[in-house]
């Protein structure tokens, strides 16, 4: 599936390539390239720079902000 399509299905807001084709879920830790993960806890933010997920849902509009991705 594309990530344009997980993020229709979800209705979510995308940032970044809508082509990427995502194949599974993982956490954060044990996520690889074609899955996406999440952020479920704020003290797990400094993870999503290590992160090999090709996508990531985070809660909020400030993630940006607050310099998580």
């Amino acid at each position: 599936m594309k990530l344009q399509e997980l993020a229709e299905k979800l209705g979510c807001r995308l940032e970044g390539d809508p082509g990427i084709e995502i194949r599974g879920v993982a956490g954060i830790d044990h996520a690889t390239r074609g899955q996406v993960t999440f952020l479920a806890n704020r003290r797990y933010a400094p993870q999503l720079k290590r992160t090999r997920a090709s996508a990531v849902l985070v809660e909020g509009r400030d993630a940006r902000a607050r310099g998580w991705i």
